[in-house]
């Protein structure tokens, strides 16, 4: 049973009203992780919506949260995905994010751009990319729970079947 859902949290994604609730509900837990985090990137007097797809190898989860806000600010967390470290695969990071990156790309001619733009849209076909990773050789026999969901995508997680155990 590779991805565990039992006990996810479901709130709004902003770090400063969610950090407190995951880690009351899943603890200080040291491991890798995926997530999804959207920002505002200032440009002068223009503001736009950017979206940042990443993995974090070994790392404690208040750490990583806390770090992720002196860089980005208050972002807004859309999902957090855990994975022990424990017979974890050297290649595993690098397997995830190239095919995160190559669904980027399948929405930006080809390109990886710098910055992405948010778009809701495109979380239904980043869910089942997920789901598609983990059924791939390299994350074979690693356990892994989701301990956070945006209630914004709520649908597309449910929907994808994210929400469900993958065997």
């Amino acid at each position: 049973m590779p991805l565990n859902n039992d006990s996810v949290v479901l709130a709004k994604g902003f770090y400063t009203s969610t950090k407190s609730p995951i880690i009351v509900k899943h603890g200080n837990i040291y491991g890798n992780y995926a997530l999804s985090l959207d920002y505002v990137l200032s440009d002068g007097t223009t503001k736009r919506i950017l979206t940042v797809r990443l993995f974090v190898s070994r790392v404690q989860l208040e750490s990583l949260l806390d770090n992720l806000f002196d860089k980005y600010g208050n972002y807004h967390l859309n999902y957090l995905i855990f994975m022990s470290s424990a017979f974890f695969e050297d290649n595993a990071p690098g397997v995830y994010m190239r095919e995160i990156n190559k669904f980027i790309m399948k929405f930006n001619n080809n390109l990886l751009p710098e910055h992405v733009p948010f778009d809701k849209n495109m979380l239904y076909d980043e869910f089942n990319t997920i789901r598609r990773i983990w059924r791939t050789k390299e994350f074979a026999g690693i356990k892994a729970q989701m301990l956070f969901v945006n209630d914004n995508i709520y649908t597309h997680y449910m929907y994808t079947g994210m929400n469900k155990n993958l065997k």
